[in-house]
């Protein structure tokens, strides 16, 4: 049978009514359900998280089954202490003659969970009361005692309100449907009367059944379906336009070097960028997953607390195995359903900054010594010394010693400004290392033999490394310098190079005091002295090793130091050979 306009209509709102208003509504029961349920288990995570701070935070010793009582006083739930061997230390429905002869709990689903995971929660009837009880369990550690928090509740709390739901739901889609029904028949029956007319006057006046039907622009019908086709094209365009927006601002958030979180009013996250995974660690889906369990950053959350009225900003700093300095500002969304946090990492900032101050403070430190006894010694000269022979003598001849200290101190420090500004234009080639270790002994011949050190040199014959010859002789002189001057009168000393590894390894060796390890990760710093008193007392600047490290490290390699037993300390460094 052949259905006419108004009954297909009437049959298409029927299935219309099954898929788009039934269906739906039994999915949306569920839905309520399951939401009912998150609900719960969120209530219940907040609940035991606060337990657990305050437990954490209580002071020893502590009287668990007091503190439980206390944490459920005038509150719907139940809280549990039970240690890590699965003991109920305390329990806010158990009095104390109860609570001793309560089951061990280690075998608790949710108490298991917990203890190898963190957290927990399971939905069971409770061997206790013999309800049916939500579960939901943290792991606490003090220093006397760890083990969890649990915090329960009824079902039967939830039931009434989840059966509400399904009622009002399925009582919205009966009256939805029959409001549906009720229009549709109405309407196919107007519908099917114009439609009929129209069509009866356009044979009528065509006199030929079987031409097609061509909208004419100026019928109603016409202009409808004119209309909406400009309003089709107008909407392919509206969401073309707003897909290239979306992508076009996704790739500007993923792009961001800032890290940018936004969350909601329950510090629920909706948006993550890679650079914010990457400072705060965060790993895996974020969905339906607050602030607070993704990343352990306590000041984050309460500076999102203080920012309801406005935008706030702080510096804080995240925990972990490397600890980060971040700048972060948190402003509140236009709608008010959340906030955007953005977080910069300062970290190298404030190193740099506490370098530039450590650096102004050394240079300071060390100008001011020599140029006050400059200054000292040129006063006393001017005051009448200069008469004196022998006495202005000593006293020129300490003002000379400290000038020279001066320009040694400005030299290295210009050296250096220029070696780490990427000023120093190197030429790396092929250089013989015997040449350059022999050229290096006899610049200090005079102090080795006024010391009388002995001076061993080992080279196989033929070793080249590729380096900037100026470079390599400051290298070699600053290492055997300080080897000469920090090795007692009558040591060894010896200059050797080798092949390991495919890199020419170069090293300078004495046998004097030695390095403390304590020292060692710290000696290539600028002013950094093992022996303060001693260094100044050789005429040391504490750049020397400084300038090492950055001029080898600008040839491409790599410089260190090795203790030597029983006594003396290695110097290395790596060249390409």
């Amino acid at each position: 049978m052949k259905l006419g306009v108004r009954q297909r209509l009437i049959a298409g709102a029927m299935v219309l009514i099954l898929v788009g208003v039934l269906l739906p509504a039994l999915w949306l029961a569920g839905e309520l359900a399951r939401q009912l349920s998150d609900t719960i288990e969120g209530e219940l995570a907040a609940v035991a998280a606060f337990v657990q701070e305050r437990v954490e935070a209580e002071p020893s010793p502590v009287e668990f089954d007091a503190f439980a009582d206390r944490m459920a006083r005038s509150r719907p739930w139940r809280v549990s202490i039970i240690g890590v061997d699965g003991t109920v230390l305390g329990d806010s429905i158990l009095d104390p003659l109860e609570l001793a002869n309560i089951s061990n709990h280690a075998d608790r689903p949710e108490v298991a969970l917990a203890l190898s995971h963190g957290s927990g929660s399971a939905r069971r009837r409770s061997a206790t009361t013999g309800v049916e009880t939500y579960y939901y369990s943290l792991r606490f550690a003090r220093p006397d005692e760890s083990g969890v928090v649990r915090i329960s509740r009824p079902l039967a709390d939830y039931r009434q309100a989840e059966l509400r739901s399904r009622a009002i739901v399925v009582g919205a889609a009966a009256i939805g449907s029959l409001v549906v029904v009720a229009g549709t028949i109405i309407g196919a029956r107007g519908a099917s009367r114009g439609a009929r007319r129209w069509l009866d006057r356009y044979r009528a006046a065509s006199g030929d059944t079987r031409r097609t039907l061509v909208l004419d622009e100026a019928s109603e019908l016409g202009r409808l379906t004119r209309s909406f086709d400009r309003l089709a094209g107008d909407y392919d365009r509206a969401v073309q336009g707003l897909v290239t927006d979306r992508d076009r601002l996704g790739a500007v958030i993923d792009g961001m070097n800032v890290a940018l979180i936004v969350v909601d009013r329950d510090q629920r996250i909706e948006l993550v960028n890679p650079a914010a995974r990457d400072l705060l660690r965060i790993e895996g889906s974020t969905a339906g997953r607050r602030l607070f369990e993704v990343t352990r950053a306590p000041g984050l959350s309460s500076l999102l607390a203080r920012a309801d009225p406005g935008e706030v900003a702080a510096e804080l700093e995240l925990p972990g195995p490397s600890p980060r300095r971040v700048s972060a500002r948190v402003r509140p969304l236009a709608d008010g359903a959340g906030h955007v946090l953005v977080l910069d990492d300062v970290t190298e900032v404030r190193r740099l900054e506490t370098v530039r101050r450590d650096f102004v403070a050394n240079v300071s430190h060390e100008l001011r010594t020599p140029v006050s006894v400059i200054l000292a010694n040129a006063e006393t000269l001017v005051d009448g010394a200069i008469d004196d022979t022998d006495v202005a003598l000593r006293f020129l001849k300490a003002i000379h010693g400290n000038a020279q200290r001066l320009t040694r101190l400005i030299t290295d420090l210009l050296d250096l400004s220029r070696i780490e500004a990427g000023r120093l234009n190197l030429s790396l080639r092929p250089i013989d290392l015997a040449t350059a270790l022999r050229n290096t002994a006899e610049a200090l011949e005079q102090e080795i033999a006024r010391r009388r050190h002995t001076v061993t040199i080992d080279v196989p014959a033929g070793l080249t490394a590729d380096a900037d010859p100026k470079a390599l002789d400051q290298v070699l002189l600053n290492l055997f310098d300080n080897a000469v001057k920090y090795t007692p009168d009558g040591g060894r000393l010896r200059l050797s190079a080798r092949t390991a590894d495919g890199r020419v390894h170069v090293e300078v060796e004495d046998d004097g005091p030695g390095i403390e390890p304590r020292h060692v990760s710290r000696i290539f710093e600028r002013f950094y002295r093992v022996d303060a008193g001693r260094s100044r007392e050789l005429g040391g600047t504490g750049l020397g090793l400084a300038i090492v490290r950055n001029l080898v490290d600008a040839m491409g390699g790599s410089v260190g130091v090795d203790h030597v037993s029983p006594h003396g300390s290695r110097f290395w460094f790596t060249l390409e050979g």
